[in-house]
């Protein structure tokens, strides 16, 4: 019974897994995140919709600390045009997360599209206005002119 009982805990942990997709044969990496149970709203709806700045580092090093200012004014003075979310790949559940990402060096920010897909990765310390610099030549135009609340134009110039 014990067996069975392991087998069923290691299945559910490898579907638990299953949520991170590895592109085979390439660096590009996809992240399907099931959406969360949530009311309809559009603001919901909208911010699924985002691109998204990945930074993997971690609460202990020098440089990565240097990154957590520009990190707080990206998600305050532009979620509503990409989420930002910081990974700290010191801690036990994160780590299969960096290593499915192949970090080898913190910090490292990886540009996602809305869908998961890795568009660029930087390797060490970027400013806010390299960040918006890249989504730019990443093809994805901000609407600074129009204020903070201005939806981005996500469509990619392709």
């Amino acid at each position: 019974m014990r067996k069975i009982y392991l087998l069923i805990l290691i299945s559910l942990s490898f579907l638990n897994a299953s949520n991170f997709v590895a592109a085979a044969g390439s660096e590009t990496v996809k992240i399907d995140s099931a959406p969360e149970a949530t009311l309809d709203s559009s603001a919901n709806q909208h911010e699924q919709q985002l691109p998204k700045l990945i930074d993997f580092g971690s609460k202990q090093c020098v440089a990565c600390k240097a990154m957590e200012s520009v990190l707080d004014k990206c998600k305050k003075s532009h979620a509503d045009k990409f989420k930002t979310e910081f990974v700290d790949v010191w801690v036990r559940e994160n780590q299969a997360l960096a290593k499915l990402h192949n970090i080898k060096t913190i910090p490292t920010q990886i540009f996602l599209t809305a869908s998961g897909d890795e568009l660029f990765r930087h390797t060490g310390l970027i400013s806010e206005k390299d960040i918006l610099a890249k989504w730019s030549e990443l093809g994805y135009k901000f609407n600074e002119a129009a204020g903070s609340s201005a939806k981005p134009d996500l469509d990619r110039a392709d």
